[in-house]
C-alpha cells in the first residue's frame, strides 16, 4: 500500500471534494480513466464536532454571520454544507479550536461513501489492520478503489501509535449512530454481565465460546475479557450472524482487543443465516452468549420441522425465541453453559425448554 506523507491531507482536490477514478474501456480496448470529483458534505452536528462547540453555537454562527456556508442538499431541517467551505469559513473566523481529534474531520469523507456496506467493510479493514493479525486485504466486496485507498491509509497515518485501537472504536462507534434503526447492539454493560453470570455457572477453563447471532462482536469481546487471560486454555471464539459486514466488524474488534491469534485461526466467523444453515455444525461451546433477534415470524419453521436440534419438541411458529434456546442448548458442551438475552415474554417459553435436562434460569446449562 502506498505510503503518504504524516501530515494531514485535505479531503478535498481543488478545494471542491474527495477525488474518485472511474474506469472505462474505448472502442479500440484502450482503457481510459476518469476523474470525478465526488462531493463532502456534513450536517449541522457534524460542523459542531469539528469546531469542538455545541450544536447551539453553530446554529448561532448561520444567524450572525451573512458569509456562513450556504447549504449544499439536504433539507430545511437537515442541511447539508460542503466541508471544504465549512473548513475555510472556519479557518478564516478562528472558530477552529486546537487539539481536536483530527479523525472528526475525516468522518465526513467515510459518509460520502454513501453506501453502508462499503464504509462499514472499510472501517473493519481499519480495524483489521491496525492489529498484529495477518488479514490485510478485505474478505468481502470488490477491491477498494482509489479513492478508498487513500482515506485508509490517511486514516492508519492520523492514529497515535499508542492509542491505535481509539481509530478503530472512533470509526465504529460513529457508523453504529449513523445507522442505529438498522442495527440492533447489545450494551457492553449488559455484555459483561451475561460473561460474568455464565463464569459463576462454568468455573472450570473456557476453551470455546460461541454467540450465534454475533452482531457486531460485543458479547465475544466480553468473552475474551473475562477468559483470554488464561492462555493456556487457548480460547476459540465461534461466531454467525445473517449481515455479513456485522461478522467483519466482529473479527476486527476481536482482533483490535487483542484476542485474535496472528493467524486468526481462533476464530471462526461466518455469514449466514443461523438457524436454515448452522456454520458450526457439531460445536460443542463451554459457553454461548447471544442476543438472537425476536419476533421474527420467518425463521424456518416449515423447513426446520425435523431439525435434530429440538430435543424438546418443535419450537411453535410464534416463538422463534425457543428456537434459539434450543439451538444453545445443542451446541454446549457436556457441562457447558448458555446466557440468552430473551423478551419478556421468555418464561413461557422456558417452560417448555425445561421439561428436558435443560434448566433455564439467569443463564441454561446443558446435560
Amino acid at each position: 500500500m502506498r505510503k503518504l506523507s504524516q501530515t494531514m491531507r485535505p479531503p478535498y482536490a481543488g478545494g471542491q471534494g474527495s477525488i474518485g477514478r472511474e474506469a472505462a474501456t474505448s472502442s479500440g480496448g484502450d482503457h481510459v480513466h476518469v476523474l470525478r470529483v465526488v462531493p463532502v458534505v456534513v450536517t449541522l452536528a457534524e460542523i459542531a464536532r469539528i469546531a469542538g462547540v455545541g450544536r447551539a453555537a453553530v446554529s448561532n454562527w448561520r444567524r450572525r454571520y451573512d458569509n456562513f456556508p450556504s447549504p449544499v442538499g439536504g433539507t430545511d431541517t437537515s442541511p447539508h454544507f460542503s466541508l471544504p467551505q465549512v473548513e475555510e469559513w472556519l479557518r478564516r473566523e478562528n472558530k477552529l479550536k486546537t487539539g481536536l481529534n483530527p479523525l472528526d474531520r475525516l468522518w465526513p469523507e467515510y459518509e460520502s461513501l454513501g453506501d453502508r456496506d462499503t464504509t462499514g467493510l472499510l472501517v473493519a479493514q481499519v480495524g483489521l489492520l491496525q492489529s498484529s493479525v495477518k488479514a490485510s486485504s478485505p474478505t468481502l466486496g470488490p477491491l477498494l478503489d482509489q479513492r478508498q485507498t487513500r482515506l485508509l491509509e490517511r486514516t492508519l497515518e492520523l492514529a497515535e501509535p499508542d492509542e491505535k485501537h481509539r481509530t478503530f472504536d472512533l470509526l465504529l462507534e460513529r457508523w453504529l449512530r449513523t445507522h442505529v434503526r438498522q442495527i440492533t447492539t447489545t450494551p457492553m454493560q449488559l455484555a459483561r454481565l451475561m460473561a460474568q453470570a455464565a463464569a459463576m455457572n462454568h468455573p472450570g477453563p473456557v476453551r470455546t465460546v460461541l454467540d450465534p447471532a454475533c452482531g457486531v462482536g460485543t458479547l465475544l469481546v466480553a468473552a475474551g475479557r473475562q477468559w483470554a487471560a488464561d492462555r493456556t486454555a487457548g480460547l476459540s471464539f465461534l461466531g454467525q450472524d445473517s449481515d455479513a459486514v456485522l461478522v467483519e466488524l466482529t473479527k476486527a474488534r476481536l482482533a483490535v482487543g487483542g484476542f485474535a491469534e496472528r493467524d486468526l485461526s481462533n476464530i471462526s466467523l461466518a455469514a449466514g443465516d443461523t438457524l436454515r444453515a448452522d456454520a458450526h455444525p457439531g460445536a460443542r461451546a463451554d459457553v454461548v452468549l447471544s442476543n438472537p433477534p425476536s419476533n421474527e415470524r420467518d425463521w424456518g419453521h416449515a423447513d426446520l420441522a425435523t431439525d435434530p436440534r429440538w430435543v424438546y419438541g418443535q419450537p411453535p411458529r410464534t416463538e422463534p425465541e425457543l428456537a434459539w434456546v434450543q439451538h444453545a442448548a445443542a451446541a454446549l458442551a457436556p457441562g457447558g453453559v448458555a446466557v440468552l438475552v430473551l423478551p419478556p415474554l421468555w418464561r413461557r417459553a422456558a417452560r417448555v425448554a425445561g421439561s428436558g435436562p435443560v434448566s433455564c434460569g439467569p443463564a441454561c446449562s446443558g446435560p
